[in-house]
């Protein structure tokens, strides 16, 4: 008997490997590093072939594959590195999760549940130390986080060299004696930190720093940024309530932690100008074709005197701002340099946060007419477009930027009855919002919007969903490249601690049903008796993760009655239960 050619058995293996992944069996190699998987903060995965309207339009080919508490709430998007080596065995997805108890895990993406299983965990504080006091540090009062403030931005990892910075927060002390940020730098194969890579952990800042700040925008990575190549990692912060303290960004040299930071301060002249954005991180992109990098960020209620002729003319409260990598503002300010809307003294008094939402960056060369495109979402309801090269600056009478879309709610001295709160998701030529109070929206971009600006807000560019988002919501796409889309999204009450439940959504991102609205697909309440894909308590402002076939969510505990634990939920295909 002839034996088969074992050139031919190799060719016809090939194919049949690439036969099945085209079939859309299970692939490892989506890593999401990073607040709304990429610089440009697009919210966007194009490489998703698991995941698709058919596959996961009912309970029983997709829900909740397993669940697990964690020691603290989950602020923190979770994060996604396909192929990591733990103890010695290498697992397709990893899953890194920062709590406000300043702790950091690392669980089994692929877990098939009920318990998701747990690869690595580490706590960063120190003997004597516990996460801050929401009643001691700035938040007095806890309205707006509650009961402890821990690790509380979205960490980042350098996949390019195996490490997660993050930000802790704590004190020492109950009352409090002192108060610390700390930047740290673990290895994700061990998380250990004993010792830290690259000299950390460092301390940001001072005692009182950290009793007047939080650390609530996710974190950013630019590589090569550094005068001597090395990367920057950047991590910025918010005041609390009046009086205000300013908004700060420092930028650290990510090999070499104890060197000296560079430093902004976005109002040194004034009060407040704190960086929140609802959780979103930092964007960073280029304004031109071969040009310098830049970081592009919206800024809360402050001080602002940019437009002045004469110093000081430092401060950009309610504004969007154009940073280069050294962090040194670009002087004087300019139309290139920041955008600030007409009406930023009642937007300041209303409490109305330009820098309430994320900026996304739309992806270079999108549109022909404006090939660098930014866009942000504000407290006074409005969504604004920016060209980053030249943003707009500022003008008393009118918005000097690309195009202001007015907000569908109601409005009264510059206060909306359907604030934005985070960022927006990109894909395919589409941008999606959710404001709070309002339906999950998808518009059109292009370069012949009849309304003249690149968003078109005619009646059939504009779908929403039939869904409500009372709290808002910032959206995430799975697709691959521009077919299978899918938009998800995740309601919560807005409250500090405590009930409701999350609910997870997914829409179809391109078709419409019937009447003319984004094509709901799934969501965790399809089980109503049994609650198998019901999620943990919400908390503000969370973001799902996708990669590899499998959706990641943080919440808190329900069943915690001091709401101090979390709980990371994980979706995929053939759910963990029955649906009843």
């Amino acid at each position: 008997m002839k034996r088969p050619d074992p050139v031919c058995s190799v060719v016809i293996l090939m194919v049949l490997v690439s036969w099945l992944c085209a079939a859309g069996q299970p692939q490892t190699n989506i890593t999401v590093p990073t607040w709304h998987n990429d610089n440009w903060r697009t919210g966007r995965n194009a490489r998703e072939t698991i995941l698709t309207p058919t596959t996961i339009n009912s309970p029983s080919k997709f829900g909740k594959v397993c669940a697990v508490v964690t020691d603290g709430q989950i602020y923190a998007q979770p994060l996604v590195v396909a192929n990591v080596t733990i103890h010695g065995k290498s697992y397709g997805n990893v899953i890194y999760v920062a709590t406000q108890n300043d702790s950091v895990y690392a669980f089994d993406g692929n877990s098939v549940g009920p318990t998701c299983s747990l690869l690595l965990q580490t706590n960063l504080l120190q003997a004597g130390e516990h996460a801050a006091d929401c009643h001691e540090v700035v938040f007095k009062g806890c309205g707006s986080i509650a009961p402890v403030i821990g690790i509380l931005g979205t960490p980042v990892i350098d996949t390019g060299t195996s490490t997660i910075y993050l930000v802790t927060q704590g004190q020492v002390g109950n009352p409090g004696t002192s108060f610390f940020f700390r930047l740290h730098a673990l290895d994700i194969t061990t998380l250990s930190n004993t010792p830290e890579k690259f000299g950390g952990p460092v301390v940001v800042g001072t005692s009182g720093f950290a009793q007047a700040h939080v650390q609530r925008s996710g974190m950013l990575l630019l590589a090569g940024a550094a005068a001597n190549g090395d990367s920057i990692v950047y991590c910025a912060f918010e005041h609390g309530v009046k009086p205000w303290a300013n908004g700060y960004i420092y930028g650290y040299d990510a090999q070499r932690l104890q060197a000296s930071p560079a430093v902004l301060r976005t109002t040194p002249n004034g009060i407040g100008g704190g960086i929140w954005q609802s959780g979103a991180a930092l964007a960073a992109g280029v304004d031109s074709a071969g040009g310098q990098r830049y970081l592009f960020l919206g800024i809360s209620d402050g001080t602002f005197d940019a437009n002045n002729a004469s110093p000081p003319n430092h401060d950009y409260g309610d504004s969007f701002l154009k940073l280069p990598p050294n962090l040194v503002p670009i002087t004087p300010a300019s139309a290139s340099t920041y955008f600030t809307p007409f009406n930023q003294s009642c937007l300041l008094s209303a409490d109305s946060d330009f820098g309430s939402g994320g900026v996304l960056l739309v992806p270079d060369g999108a549109l022909t007419t404006h090939l660098y495109l930014a866009i942000s979402a504000a407290k006074d309801g409005n969504i604004y477009a920016m060209d980053r090269t030249a943003p707009g600056g500022y003008n008393g009478s009118s918005n000097t930027n690309l195009q202001t879309i007015p907000n569908s709610g109601t409005s009264t001295a510059c206060k909306s009855s359907h604030p934005y709160f985070g960022g927006a998701a990109y894909w395919h030529h589409f941008i999606y919002f959710a404001a709070r109070g309002g339906k999950l929206s998808r518009y059109q971009l292009s370069d012949s919007c009849t309304q003249g600006g690149p968003i078109c807000t005619d009646s059939s560019s504009v779908v929403t969903t039939t869904v409500t988002f009372s709290a808002g919501a910032t959206p995430s796409i799975s697709a691959s490249d521009t077919t299978s889309g899918i938009v998800w999204a995740i309601a919560g009450g807005g409250q500090v601690t405590g009930p409701p439940y999350a609910a997870l959504y997914a829409f179809d991102a391109l078709n419409l049903d019937a009447n003319n609205r984004l094509k709901s697909l799934w969501n965790s309440a399809q089980c109503p008796t049994s609650n198998r894909d019901r999620p943990g308590y919400a908390t503000k402002f969370t973001t799902a993760a996708i990669a590899n076939g499998r959706v990641y969510i943080g919440t808190q505990d329900p069943s915690d009655s001091t709401n101090t634990r979390g709980e990371l939920d994980i979706y995929g295909l053939n759910p963990t239960g029955t649906c009843n």
